[in-house]
């Protein structure tokens, strides 16, 4: 096992099994030696027919957002999950037409420094939580 996998496995068993909010906060601010991509988040919908994927550049995004991408079953954009709410430890956002949720960094970050740990997917309007999966 490499030494980022069991980095990894200890972040998440101290988390409780969910994401760390910290990884967010590295968005742009890794060192340059930092691998381009720092983490790639997942969760699984409570149905399990969906999941959704955040992955974490080591440089921040030119128009300064992240894509929270929401994939069916089979990996296709789930585009019938279009014009969900979606909220992130208190940060809400919606899913577009292509499928994601949009994330402004700033904001996001502003958000996480209120309410810092694990990281919290709730989506629709039940706001059901979603599970953090590998």
């Amino acid at each position: 096992m490499a030494v980022d996998d069991i980095l990894t496995t200890l972040r998440r068993l101290l988390m409780g099994g969910q994401h760390s909010s910290a990884a967010l906060l590295f968005v742009g601010r890794a060192p340059a030696d930092a691998p381009p991509i720092l983490e790639i988040m997942r969760w699984r919908a409570p149905s399990g027919r969906y999941v959704a994927q955040l992955t974490l550049p080591r440089d921040m995004p030119k128009d300064e957002h992240l894509d929270l991408e929401f994939f069916d079953e089979h990996g296709r954009p789930a585009k019938d999950m279009i014009g969900q709410p979606v909220v992130i430890n208190g940060y809400i956002t919606t899913v577009d037409n292509k499928g994601r949720a949009r994330l402004n960094v700033k904001d996001i970050r502003n958000t996480l420094q209120d309410t810092p740990g694990p990281l919290f997917l709730r989506v629709g309007p039940q706001q059901s939580e979603w599970d953090a999966t590998d």
